[in-house]
């Protein structure tokens, strides 16, 4: 699905056509076997959205809407939001617009989205891959957050992610095939605090842009992630 208009024009118009906006960040998953999801998370107003996915950050942009209850599901109903992705044609990037409902667009063609997403910075985004929509919850945001910064020397396989606002430190052993050193800021995400107490104990599973922990008990459940912060 597409939408004709550049990105600053489509800036100006939605500023226009709701009565607030505040930074967001959103996560296009898509996984080996072809799974899909969405997560966006707007700290200002401490909501986010969540389709397969709970933790995640990448293209960075801007949530447009007219009131934070409009992100409530409405008495009785289920709770389920609804969702399409847009892309236009500008280049060398395109811009990626996540229209929110609701009810579901499909059977009730006359509905208007409540709430809209916007972003340019498309950099890691594959636009041939993206789903065209999907459904969700949007919910409190619960959770919390500290900067962070990942380290590891060449050719030593033990990794720090160190946590300075929250004067906390993950270690673990990288796998023997990565031999490089690591240096980056980023910014960690965890459930509760109690779960990254000293001496405790997860299973890592790292990428080149995020590390997630699991609980060693329970390995479906996240207790926490990291995500690599680049460059503007």
């Amino acid at each position: 699905m597409s939408f004709t208009t550049t990105f600053a024009d489509e800036l100006a118009r939605l500023a226009k056509a709701y009565e607030k906006n505040c930074p967001a960040v959103a996560l296009f998953y898509i996984s080996d076997t072809g799974t899909r999801g969405l997560r966006v998370e707007a700290t200002a107003i401490m909501k986010e959205f969540v389709d397969n996915v709970e933790f995640g950050r990448d293209p960075e942009g801007y949530l447009f809407y007219d009131s934070p209850g409009d992100f409530k599901p409405a008495p009785g109903t289920s709770g389920t939001f609804w969702y399409r992705v847009l892309q236009n044609s500008d280049k060398p990037k395109p811009a990626v617009r996540v229209d929110f409902y609701g009810s579901d667009p499909s059977s009730n063609p006359g509905v208007t989205p409540f709430a809209q997403f916007l972003s340019k910075d498309t950099d890691t985004v594959d636009g041939g891959k993206l789903q065209s929509g999907g459904s969700g919850i949007w919910r409190d945001l619960d959770m919390g957050i500290s900067s962070a910064r990942l380290y590891k020397r060449t050719h030593d396989q033990t990794t720090t992610v160190t946590l300075t606002p929250i004067k906390k430190q993950i270690t673990f052993q990288a796998l023997s095939t990565y031999t490089s050193a690591l240096d980056y800021p980023g910014v960690f995400h965890f459930i509760k605090l109690a779960d990254l107490a000293a001496g405790s104990q997860a299973i890592a599973n790292y990428d080149s842009d995020r590390i997630l922990f699991y609980n060693l008990n329970d390995k479906k459940t996240l207790i926490g992630a990291f995500f690599r912060k680049y460059p503007s």
